[in-house]
């Protein structure tokens, strides 16, 4: 779409076999599964966790090089993948890009080849309390992430099984863009690994990236398929990190699998994702400058964590909360109902009416006030209420009148700035 454009211009080679009819005419019967940030934090946290005292952690990230045309095209299948060029034609020996199995085909090769080559690092005899391998490899389509445990030699040496291993079975690698160590670029997002934590960093051009694209989409009244669905993969590569982002996502995913509504052939009406939209841009723009850092700890995700417990209540005339961890009360809150309040959310002191609304911005104002202890701490966090609504609302961050929508949306805002989603919503025994 000429009126969104992204600040990183790669230039690739396209064979469009939609003119031909070739991509209608086809079918897909499975879909490729792209590992997620969480997955590579997930595997350093676990290795990170049986390491011995002289033993560290360490990342590899290098490209496989022309990996997509690896895969060699059937003979009889060679008449469907030809392009015209200067007055010539050119046959595709090879699977093009921009086929609609293409993807498929690569995927189903390289999944093989990447589980041949994790195989290696088995050791039944070294198993610890928690992990199996040396070390552990995640593929996101041509950029492998190998993470390794032990000694810093022992480390070089898994390393180096792992290269010998792909060059054995044949994808080129590109070298110039290899790199390895304690932090590494991994799919666009920056890692850092100790023994301690995973500290995982979004650059800033990223997410300014987001903002512009999000910005200039609710300037128009439609966008077409084609950016919408480059603005999902942005959308969901963010969300894999920030687990308040993923309600959102689901209106811009309906919205490109609708069927047309009246908009020109290739578009969406903006309107069906206006409140995703809205939502996102007010996280991008509320996250400020500079990037995104969020610090996954080891201890917080195996050992033994702290049980947290918030618990809130609301009157028509007011609304109050209290703290405990582990049983011992850490401190409270409570606040006369606000003017600002009565006019956002169209209520008035006394009435029975503001108590549902009341109830959920007791929540939300107990969430915020101590979100410093627990925003990179996994603990047990019962929120404690004697209102469904207000249990729905921390658990799914959903809500069914435009009051409630507008402090739901607050909590899932607030809830994208820690590493962690509470685990338990408690309801407050009564009769």
């Amino acid at each position: 779409d000429p009126k969104i454009q992204d600040s990183s211009t790669k230039v690739r080679t396209i064979l469009d076999l939609l003119e031909s009819g070739v991509t209608s005419a086809s079918t897909t019967r499975h879909r490729s599964i792209l590992p997620r940030s969480t997955d590579a934090i997930s595997d350093a946290l676990e290795l990170a966790s049986d390491l011995n005292s002289d033993e560290i952690i360490l990342a590899l990230v290098i490209d496989l090089q022309d990996a997509y045309w690896m895969i060699p095209l059937k003979w009889e299948e060679r008449r469907f993948c030809i392009a015209k060029w200067q007055g010539k034609y050119i046959i595709f020996r090879r699977i093009a890009q921009g086929s609609r199995g293409g993807p498929l085909a690569y995927a189903s090769i390289a999944s093989v080849m990447i589980r041949c080559v994790q195989s290696l690092f088995l050791a039944p005899a070294g198993r610890r309390r928690q992990t199996l391998e040396e070390l552990r490899l995640q593929l996101y389509v041509d950029d492998p992430l190998a993470l390794a445990r032990g000694t810093p030699l022992r480390c070089r040496r898994l390393f180096s099984i792992f290269l010998l291993a792909l060059q054995i079975l044949g994808p080129p690698l590109a070298w110039h863009k290899a790199s390895w160590g304690k932090q590494v670029t991994w799919a666009g997002i920056e890692y850092t690994f100790n023994e301690q934590a995973v500290i995982v960093t979004v650059p800033e051009d990223k997410l300014q990236d987001m903002r512009i694209l999000t910005d200039n989409i609710k300037k128009h009244n439609v966008i077409s398929t084609a950016a919408l669905r480059t603005y999902i993969g942005k959308v969901q590569s963010i969300s894999s990190l920030l687990y308040a982002l993923r309600p959102f996502l689901s209106y811009l995913w309906a919205a490109l699998q609708a069927p047309p509504d009246g908009a020109p052939p290739g578009h969406t009406w903006t309107t069906r994702i206006a409140h995703a939209l809205d939502w996102l841009a007010c996280f991008l723009h509320h996250h400020g400058e500079g990037p995104l850092i969020i610090i996954f700890h080891v201890k917080s995700s195996f050992s033994s964590y702290q049980r947290m417990r918030i618990g809130t209540d609301a009157s028509p005339f007011g609304l109050g909360g209290w703290i405990e961890l582990d049983g011992v009360i850490l401190g409270y809150f409570s606040d006369e109902v606000q003017q600002h309040d009565l006019k956002r959310f169209g209520i008035k002191i006394g009435q029975p009416e503001s108590q549902q609304i009341l109830e959920c911005l007791a929540a939300l104002v107990a969430m915020r006030l101590w979100l410093p202890l627990w925003r990179q701490e996994r603990i047990s966090l019962t929120v404690r209420a004697d209102n469904y609504t207000v249990l729905a609302m921390v658990s799914r961050m959903k809500a069914k009148t435009d009051a409630l929508r507008i402090i739901a949306c607050e909590m899932a805002l607030l809830l994208a700035d820690s590493c962690y989603m509470p685990w338990v919503a408690e309801h407050t025994p009564g009769i």
